[in-house]
């Protein structure tokens, strides 16, 4: 995320000493580095499994937004249910300036108990979207859903109680999409298709899916300009 000061980088990484992971971020002047990291985490809810998948989002009025979920799913033998959390940063990059808020909790149907990797962006009407995925991400279950939010910290319901995007010749098991937006406006999805057994090699392509908006909501379009 650029700043005023430069550019803050977010990520996760294993908690030293622990089978948990959190989130850090690091700093550079330039976008491509190198990065400098801080010694401690930005968001480590240990109570909860740990954090995992940092998300910015900036809002039309300038504030800065960390997106980020809860990783209650790391022990692979339990089946606690995961949140999707927002958190307010400062101006900078380098603080939270609010406490957490829940977004979205995994409430069963196609997800299970996991939802994941949100990202969120503005249609041209202004309603605010988040995407996220859902489920395990090694099966042909994982998908991709959408939220309807009514604020940066929601609440956000769920656009239909069905995947935004499934498993389909391309690929087993979309999931994992960050939102982009292009020069003229136009709204992308860059996501993995590849779903592969859990902590086996695991070949996962780049695709792209062009996204397009009308009353009803977010739908995957035409690629062509």
């Amino acid at each position: 995320m650029e700043t005023d000061d430069g550019w803050v980088l977010y990520f996760t990484a294993r908690l030293e000493g622990t089978e948990l992971q959190c989130i850090g971020h690091a700093v550079a002047d330039e976008l491509i580095g190198p990065y400098v990291p801080f010694d401690e985490p930005i968001v480590c809810p240990t109570e909860r499994g740990g954090a995992i998948d940092p998300r910015t989002f900036i809002d039309d009025d300038g504030s800065r937004w960390l997106l980020w979920k809860s990783d209650d799913n790391w022990d692979t033998d339990r089946e606690d249910p995961s949140s999707i959390y927002v958190q307010r940063l400062s101006d900078d990059g380098l603080s939270l300036a609010s406490e957490p808020e829940i977004l979205l909790d995994a409430g069963g149907g196609w997800e299970g108990h996991i939802v994941e990797a949100p990202d969120m962006a503005r249609g041209p009407d202004g309603r605010l979207w988040m995407f996220y995925s859902g489920g395990w991400f090694n099966q042909p279950t994982y998908g991709l859903g959408v939220a309807l939010c009514e604020t940066v910290t929601g609440p956000c319901t769920r656009h239909g109680d069905k995947r935004f995007l499934g498993s389909n010749s391309q690929g087993q098991g979309p999931g994992e999409a960050s939102v982009l937006i292009d020069h003229d406006g136009s709204v992308w999805l860059a996501y993995a298709p590849w779903a592969q057994q859990y902590r086996s090699y695991t070949p996962r392509p780049m695709s792209l899916a062009r996204i397009g908006f009308d009353t009803a909501g977010p739908y995957l379009a035409d690629p062509a300009r």
